[in-house]
């Protein structure tokens, strides 16, 4: 049996389907109307249209303005459908993907919602950037609940005008001992649908840990797997970074059979003491590692897959946040990693850039890349 995705469907459809002009329809529904008012007006007193005559009439009114509503319809599905964001990702439903939560779009001066997780419930904001990372709006949320958050955008500047439309980034903030630190807005959840706000698509995931449904960006997704497995995404999806610089976020590892991928991050500076926090799915500390002493440059955190207690940590996605010692106390920095990309390769199934820091190769989630420049 022969089957045809969705993309090739709506393609079969759309070059068979013209749409009907409304200037090349001179009999349309409001030339109907008027042929039908003319028509009593102008009627016989002594002979007038027999009733059923005149309800056949307006049936057919009835019928032709249906078609002509349907005709539109039609045409708005297929302009929305072939836009130039038309990749089938309808595939996608039913698998786990990791992404970021970071983008919302605006149309109309109407934006789309953004989302955020907590591991801990917190004070938080919400800084906005433009297409050239200029922050256009602050967004002060107040006490948020651990777990999956949503905030509202008005679409309005700082100076209260309503932006352009297109889309936009944002970043979370969470107010801690030292401060407000950025949150990590990736997300890892199974794909229950696909839908369009503001003419683009998403896809609505449910976060792991989560009953709340969120839109997340296709373009931002790193890794697509299943419940059981995890399929490779086409290699071709991340070749074209090769000989390109990337910076990107390496605050993440995954185990699986008791083997860890390695986990780098970057020191601008010395740092008198270095510790490293292993943090599981739901956001708690298994582990604590110091590192001690370390100089500018790029670091592994070193972890043995074991958690404080000596045991070997389950199969999964772990995060990692990398905390230095100042004179006020402990103070977290992003695992920030910049290279070239040499090449690609694949984990336990997950796609990964080979990326040269000068001082060897490491391995980094196209997912967490930030930034691209050309060499």
């Amino acid at each position: 049996m022969t089957t045809t995705s969705s993309s090739s469907a709506i393609n079969n459809i759309s070059s068979q389907y013209t749409a009907r002009k409304t200037d090349e329809d001179p009999l349309g529904k409001e030339a109907f109307l008027t042929m039908l008012i003319a028509q009593l007006k102008n009627q016989d007193p002594l002979n007038p249209m027999d009733g059923t005559d005149f309800t056949a009439q307006l049936a057919q009114f009835t019928q032709l303005e249906k078609t002509m509503n349907m005709d539109s319809t039609l045409t708005k599905m297929l302009e929305s459908m072939n836009g130039t964001d038309s990749k089938d990702y309808v595939g996608y439903i039913g698998k786990t993907i990791t992404g970021n939560l970071n983008t919302m779009s605006v149309s109309d001066g109407e934006a789309t919602t953004g989302y955020f997780s907590m591991a801990q419930a917190g004070e938080a904001v919400v800084a906005v950037y433009d297409s050239s990372g200029t922050e256009i709006k602050r967004i002060y949320l107040g006490q948020q609940n651990a777990g999956t958050n949503s905030f509202s955008w008005d679409g309005k500047d700082t100076d209260d005008k309503i932006v352009a439309d297109g889309n936009y980034s944002y970043d979370v903030f969470v107010l801690g001992d030292n401060g407000y630190s950025k949150l990590d807005t990736s997300v890892k959840g199974q794909v229950t649908g696909v839908t369009y706000k503001n003419g683009k698509q998403y896809m609505e995931v449910v976060p792991t840990g989560s009953t709340k449904t969120v839109l997340l960006d296709p373009s931002t997704i790193g890794s697509v797997g299943t419940s059981d497995t995890t399929t490779n995404t086409s290699t071709s999806d991340y070749v074209n970074h090769i000989g390109k610089t990337v910076t990107g976020q390496t605050g993440e590892v995954l185990v699986s059979s008791g083997v860890a991928t390695e986990g780098y991050f970057t020191l601008k500076n010395s740092e008198s003491e270095v510790l490293v926090s292993i943090q599981d799915p739901s956001g708690k500390e298994i582990r604590r590692i110091n590192l001690g002493s370390l100089g500018s440059g790029v670091h592994e955190i070193g972890w043995d897959v074991k958690d404080s207690d000596g045991n070997t940590a389950a199969n999964g996605s772990y995060d990692f946040k990398i905390l230095v010692k100042d004179s006020t106390g402990y103070s977290s920095i992003d695992p920030v990693l910049t290279g070239e990309v040499t090449g690609v390769t694949y984990e336990d199934g997950y796609p990964y850039l080979q990326v040269s820091t000068g001082s060897g190769s490491v391995l980094m989630n196209p997912g967490a890349v930030r930034q691209i420049k050309e060499s």
